[in-house]
């Protein structure tokens, strides 16, 4: 029972995990340093 639930605990953070990674971007920036918006941040 145990290891069941820790099976489906190890699921579950690794279901939120891929979630938050799906959401991390790339702040772009101007030549003065200034926000000039986002793009996918490329995961390696």
């Amino acid at each position: 029972a145990i290891y069941e639930r820790g099976e489906a605990l190890k699921a579950h953070c690794a279901k939120l995990l891929k979630a938050a990674e799906d959401k991390v971007e790339k702040i772009r920036l101007t030549r003065d340093g200034e926000p000039a918006g986002t793009e996918p941040l490329d995961s390696e």
